[in-house]
């Protein structure tokens, strides 16, 4: 019997550039998307991702729907979740956004992390000026400028946690009075 797979493909910008952002997602993506392999554009010279198409919308925009999810299927969402996490910190990199519009749910209920555009390696000290993500996911002690850790990555789990067992959106009608 033969598989076909409807490819999902990700143009990773300027890395014609710089190979450096490619490399890194590439790295900590490579089992988490079902990543299915490499090419080139040949005008622009970018490299591109070729992904496993996930048929399902991000979490984001279903959360009214994945609250009334079984028990059962949402523990098994936040354990796809959780093992994403656990292989990107073990690949030796934070993913520093982790939101719920960053997760993409397959149509047989497994989650899968996407867009590590902004995660870094574990063992990179340069305390960046500005603090990247979305609130409320950003785990406090970055507004006090500390570093990414994977602790922050698991902040944003929790928020995550809280926001698939009540159906409702952290601080909803919370008026953040922060510029960043």
């Amino acid at each position: 019997m033969e598989h076909f797979y409807k490819p999902a493909i990700k143009i990773v910008k300027d890395s014609n550039k710089n190979k450096e952002p490619f490399l890194k997602e590439l790295k900590a993506c490579h089992s988490l998307s079902q990543y299915l392999g490499i090419s080139r554009d040949e005008k622009t010279n970018n490299y591109i991702l070729v992904l496993s198409y996930i048929v399902y919308r991000s979490l984001n925009k279903n959360l009214i729907d994945i609250f009334k999810f079984e028990w059962k299927i949402k523990l098994k969402i936040l354990h796809d979740i959780a093992s994403n996490l656990g292989h990107i910190h073990s690949k030796g990199y934070l993913h520093r956004d982790l939101h719920l519009g960053n997760i993409l749910l397959k149509e047989n209920y497994e989650a899968y992390i996407t867009d590590l555009g902004l995660s870094k390696p574990l063992d990179e000290k340069e305390q960046e000026e500005r603090i990247h993500g979305v609130l409320p996911y950003i785990a406090p002690e970055l507004f006090q400028k500390n570093p990414y850790t994977k602790a922050s990555d698991i902040f944003s789990f929790g928020i995550i946690i809280a926001e698939m067992t009540t159906g409702k959106r952290s601080f909803n009608n919370y008026k953040f009075d922060i510029d960043f």
